[in-house]
C-alpha cells in the first residue's frame, strides 16, 4: 500500500513537472509556427506588392512609349504646324516647277511654256488625289483652278468667305509682303458639301508673276493624322502579349487591335465578372488625373474564365 502511494506520488510529481514543460514547449512551438507563418505571409504580401508596383511602372513606361509614338501626329494637327507641313509641300512643288521651267525655257515660246506649267499644276495631285494646287495672279484673277474651273479667268478681288475675309486679296498681300506665307479662311469642302476651316500656303512663281497655292481642310488633315496614329498604336506590342487600345471620353472604342467588333461602339456598359464598369473607371481616372490604374477581369487567350 505504501509502495503504491509512493509510486503514485512520484508519478503525480513527474506529471506536475512534465505537463507544464510540454505545454510550454507546445505553446512555444505553436507561437513560433504562427510567427513564421505570419512572417511568411507578410513576406509574400510584400513580394506581391513589389511585383504589382513593378508591373505598374512597366505599364506606365510602355504607355508613355505609345504616346510618344503618336505625339508627332497630334502636334502636326495643330493649326500652327499645319502651315509648316503645307510650306514644306509648297516649297518642294515650287522647286519642281522651277526645274521644269529652266529645262524648257530655251525650247518653248513664253505662251507654250505658260501652258506647260498650267497643265502640270492642273494635273498634279497628292494625298490620294484630294490635294491640289491652283494659280492666280496679283490682280487677282484666277489663272487656273483644277477643282472649280468656273473660277478660271475671273476677277476674285471681291471674293470673300462666309466670315467676310477677302481671301484672294490676302493671298496677294501675303506674297507682296514676304513672297510666300500661310492664310486661313473658310472654303467649301467637296466631300462634306459644307464650308469648313481651311489653311493655305501660297508662294510667288517669279517667272510669270503668278501666285500658286495649296490648302488643307483642318478636318481632313486631322482625320488623316488620326488614322495614321490609330494604325501605329494598333501594331505596337510589348512582352509576350502586351498591346494597346484607344477609347474616348464618351466611352466609345476608337480602336482595339484584337477585338475590332468593338470599334466605334460604346463600351460604357461593359462590365467584368465582378460587375465593375471598367471603361467608366478608366475615363474617370483620366478625367481626374490625366492618367491612372484600373484593375478588372478580362478574357485572356487559352483561359476559360476572364483573368485579373
Amino acid at each position: 500500500m505504501s509502495q503504491f502511494l509512493s509510486v503514485s506520488i512520484k508519478t503525480k510529481i513527474i506529471f506536475l513537472i512534465i505537463i507544464p514543460v510540454v505545454t510550454v514547449a507546445l505553446i512555444g512551438t505553436f507561437v513560433s509556427l504562427e510567427n513564421t507563418r505570419s512572417h511568411g505571409n507578410h513576406m509574400i504580401e510584400g513580394y506581391k506588392n513589389d511585383f504589382i508596383a513593378s508591373k505598374k511602372s512597366e505599364l506606365r513606361s510602355n504607355t508613355e512609349i505609345a504616346f510618344k509614338a503618336i505625339e508627332k501626329f497630334y502636334n502636326d494637327s495643330k493649326p500652327e504646324n499645319i502651315g509648316e507641313i503645307l510650306k514644306t509641300r509648297g516649297d518642294e512643288f515650287k522647286s519642281n516647277l522651277l526645274n521644269l521651267y529652266n529645262q524648257k525655257k530655251d525650247e518653248l515660246s513664253q505662251e507654250a511654256l505658260k501652258n506647260l506649267i498650267i497643265d502640270y499644276v492642273k494635273s498634279y495631285r497628292y494625298d490620294d488625289g484630294i490635294g491640289y494646287f491652283w494659280i492666280n495672279d496679283f490682280y487677282p484673277n484666277m489663272i487656273m483652278h483644277p477643282i472649280n474651273p468656273a473660277l478660271d479667268g475671273k476677277d476674285l478681288s471681291g471674293f470673300k468667305d462666309k466670315n467676310n475675309k477677302y481671301l484672294f486679296n490676302e493671298f496677294v498681300n501675303t506674297c507682296k509682303k514676304s513672297g510666300s506665307g500661310v492664310v486661313t479662311y473658310n472654303w467649301p469642302n467637296p466631300k462634306t458639301k459644307k464650308d469648313e476651316d481651311k489653311i493655305s500656303y501660297v508662294f510667288t512663281f517669279e517667272p510669270f508673276g503668278w501666285i500658286i497655292g495649296t490648302g488643307e481642310y483642318f478636318s481632313v488633315l486631322q482625320e488623316s493624322l488620326q488614322a495614321k496614329a490609330k494604325d501605329v498604336v494598333k501594331n505596337l506590342r510589348y512582352g509576350e502579349d502586351g498591346y494597346f487600345w484607344i477609347n474616348d471620353y464618351d466611352h466609345v472604342m476608337i480602336m482595339h487591335p484584337f477585338n475590332s467588333v468593338l470599334d466605334g461602339k460604346s463600351v460604357a456598359d461593359t462590365k467584368d465578372k465582378r460587375d465593375k464598369f471598367l471603361f467608366r473607371e478608366m475615363v474617370e481616372a483620366c478625367k481626374k488625373d490625366g492618367e491612372g490604374y484600373v484593375d478588372y477581369y478580362w478574357p485572356k487567350p487559352n483561359f476559360e474564365d476572364a483573368q485579373p
